[in-house]
């Protein structure tokens, strides 16, 4: 079974822990990166490629649509994932634009998160 990277960058503790133990516990997910914020993320996928990208949109220095940009640019054929609370129009839309495949909401279930990550 071929496995799938994923670099997450969250900034709360409680959904980078639930994060982790989701991509943790599917056999065919290796997490190979985290950052908390723009600046660390920028220096992450900078040194680290991978083959989804799960990105939070509220980050405490900036927006996650700057990191989407950014991964859409230097890693054009990796898969990025928006993770984030917010579920209005206008931030489906920035993430799209701004290079982003799929769209999952924090509160989803694990089972539906890793299946929209297989989906990508």
């Amino acid at each position: 079974m071929a496995s799938t990277s994923i670099i997450l960058i969250e900034d709360d503790p409680e959904f980078l822990g639930r994060f982790k133990t989701i991509i943790e516990a599917e056999p065919s997910f290796v997490l190979v990166g985290t950052a908390g914020s723009v600046r660390d993320a920028m220096t992450l996928i900078d040194k680290q490629r991978a083959d989804c990208y799960l990105i939070d949109l509220g980050l405490p220095d900036g927006d996650g649509i700057d990191v989407i940009r950014a991964v859409s640019t230097r890693h054009p054929d990796g898969d990025i994932m928006v993770v984030t609370v917010f579920g209005d129009d206008a931030h489906v839309v920035a993430s799209i634009e701004a290079g982003a495949t799929g769209y999952v909401l924090k509160d989803s279930p694990p089972a539906e998160m890793v299946e929209c990550v297989k989906m990508l």
